[in-house]
């Protein structure tokens, strides 16, 4: 795990390239604080800064090059099957000159050409130079667990694994026009874009091939999930998600340095660790983060998992005191705006604190088996499904945030009914918190929710989907990657293994959907070890206290004081417990941003 960087043009020199890169590389240094390296050939430039995790010794530093020095190649994450591909290679008659995963890719390349993206299984992205072809082709894993952003021009190709890494351009971007307006739609900023005009991040799956003679480049698609219902038996669907689960975690539970599992106690977490236990020998690593609130603390249910198990535990306390005096470290931290993270920011300090580089996480789980409630459209919005557009225009002038989301569901239906229940602010709303135009912030952001794809499936898929490629890629994993990286700590998400989504895509949706219970079907696959306490309580969120906390928060509190009317009320409502406090901080974060970065 790693942060990477390049740039290629035949107008700058390798001297200037090189200064700009050991710029970029120095922004990202906190994510790969082991070593750093920059390699240069004719009009290209790589950087690369170094969290060491398999093959610590100096063999593994990057940029690396194949044993024949064909290629050259950085690379951010991990790939867990890279054993396997490596024995098949070794027999093909390549050669190796390290243990690292890095150099299977260049082998994996040399051996099959692109057609080895498809067989990478892992956590991804990696920028690879083909020196007899004089391509570089940009590859950005199947999920999109790790980020990879670039700009791009007639002849120039610059590219990051954080966009803070931009910034230190000689000629920074500029600041893209539309970013908060779409930052207090959505709470996050949707890919490809991101708060600078012309950086944009790589889709998943994908890879840009750059032609290095004439720069000219293809984006090009190499994987894509399919919803194929397979498997109609609820016995064998139990059966495949704890077979295909249990390896999952064992794969990932490979490293050379120290690792461990974030256990929050909620059913995901507590999935992870049990099957962490049974196949890491009993020598586990867990932590959780505990509160003196007793309305938020997981505590009990933590422990309930670890009387389980055999793990070296950590309890880690962290306070009203810890958010304030981080305050400003969080905000550096944040590479794009998100109204989440913060949680993460302290389990990954938590980590950093005792030693562990690698950590497990339970992410994924309830886009892929249902459980947040806009998997129930019909509960969630049944009191305004048949709301003709007349009214929901007129409902859309209310003061209640939720009132006034009621207009997204002229949209066709499932995203009408998804962007109700994720989106931040109504178009009503950023247009007074902007003081801008309320048609042309409503007409700009309608035709952007209209550009979200969609499929044509059920219900359920439909939601798994748009969770999957929306709130979970450009906002849980992005804020996961850049606050866990912020404290040289590799997360990894068994959840999200390709293996796995594709079984749980090979399910009818009628057995995800069963029982009363969001994700029963997880429960019952993992019920001869999950405790009763766990199978039977009630699904939450992992949260901090933050309604709370946050009134204490100075640059939340200068909100109050706002020149701008709606700003004003709104925080004025936070206060008196009348709006969310996502939405406080969506509102905070889009005043001081450029405060920070």
């Amino acid at each position: 795990m790693c942060r990477i960087a390049g740039f290629i043009s035949k107008h700058i020199s390798a001297q200037e390239r090189e200064h700009v890169l050991h710029d970029m590389v120095i922004a990202m240094r906190r994510g790969g604080p082991d070593g750093n390296g920059i390699f240069t050939e004719n009009q290209m430039t790589l950087g690369h800064a170094r969290l060491s995790i398999i093959d610590l010794s100096a063999a593994g530093a990057q940029p690396m090059q194949d044993v024949q020095k064909k290629c050259c190649i950085v690379f951010n994450g991990e790939i867990y099957n890279y054993k396997t591909l490596k024995a098949k290679l070794v027999g093909l008659g390549y050669m190796f000159a390290n243990e690292t995963d890095t150099e299977v890719i260049l082998n994996a390349y040399l051996a099959w050409g692109v057609d080895s993206f498809h067989i990478l299984e892992g956590m991804f992205s990696f920028v690879l130079y083909d020196k007899q072809r004089q391509e570089v082709y940009m590859v950005r894993g199947k999920n999109g667990i790790k980020p990879l952003y670039y700009y791009l021009d007639d002849d120039t190709l610059i590219f990051a694994s954080e966009v803070r890494a931009f910034g230190k351009l000689h000629d920074k971007p500029a600041v893209n026009p539309h970013w908060k307006t779409l930052f207090l739609a959505y709470g996050y900023m949707p890919e490809p874009e991101t708060t600078y005009k012309n950086i944009k991040s790589l889709p998943k799956a994908h890879y840009l091939k750059y032609h290095l003679y004439d720069h000219k480049y293809d984006l090009v698609p190499y994987f894509k999930y399919t919803f194929d219902t397979k498997i109609t038996n609820y016995a064998d669907a139990k059966r495949l998600i704890k077979e295909t689960l249990t390896q999952t975690v064992k794969s990932h539970l490979i490293s050379d340095a120290p690792i461990g599992i974030f256990l929050s106690g909620g059913l995901d977490s507590s999935v992870i660790s049990l099957i962490g236990d049974e196949v890491h020998n009993h020598r586990l690593n867990t932590m959780s983060a505990i509160f003196e609130d007793e309305e938020y603390t997981e505590r009990e249910y933590q422990e309930e998992v670890l009387s389980c198990i055999n793990s070296q535990h950590l309890f880690y306390s962290v306070s009203k005191g810890d958010l304030l005096s981080n305050t400003n470290d969080i905000m550096e931290a944040m590479d794009q705006p998100s109204t989440d993270g913060i949680n993460s920011y302290f389990i990954s300090k938590c980590a950093a604190e005792i030693g562990i580089k690698a950590v497990l996480s339970g992410l994924g789980a309830d886009e892929l088996f249902g459980g947040y409630p806009s998997f129930r459209p019909q509960f969630l919005v049944s009191k305004f499904s048949n709301v003709s557009s007349f009214l929901a225009e007129n409902l859309s002038s209310f003061i209640d945030e939720k009132f006034r989301k009621v207009v997204l569901l002229k949209m066709k239906k499932e995203l009408g009914h998804y962007l109700m229940y994720r989106t931040c602010f109504s178009p009503l709303s950023i247009a007074q918190i902007l003081q801008a135009d309320e048609v042309e912030i409503e007409n700009f952001l309608y035709q952007h929710y209209a550009n979200i794809s969609t499929i044509n499936s059920t219900t359920f898929n439909n939601m798994s989907y748009l969770e999957m490629n929306n709130y979970m890629l450009c906002q849980l994993l992005r804020d996961t990657d850049y606050m866990s990286m912020w404290h040289g700590i590799e997360l990894r998400v068994p959840f999200l293994d390709t293996n796995f989504v594709n079984i749980m895509n090979s399910l009818s949706a009628h057995l995800k959907m069963y029982g009363e219970n969001p994700k029963q079907l997880l429960i019952d696959s993992f019920s001869d070890i999950l405790p009763k306490k766990i199978q039977s309580r009630q699904k939450k969120g992992f949260i901090f206290p933050f309604k709370k906390w946050m009134k204490d928060m100075e640059i939340v509190n200068q909100m109050l004081y706002h020149n701008n009317k709606k700003i004003k009320n709104l925080s004025l409502q936070y206060h008196a417990d009348n709006l969310h406090w996502s939405r406080m901080w969506a509102l905070t974060l889009h005043d001081n941003w450029e405060k920070y970065h």
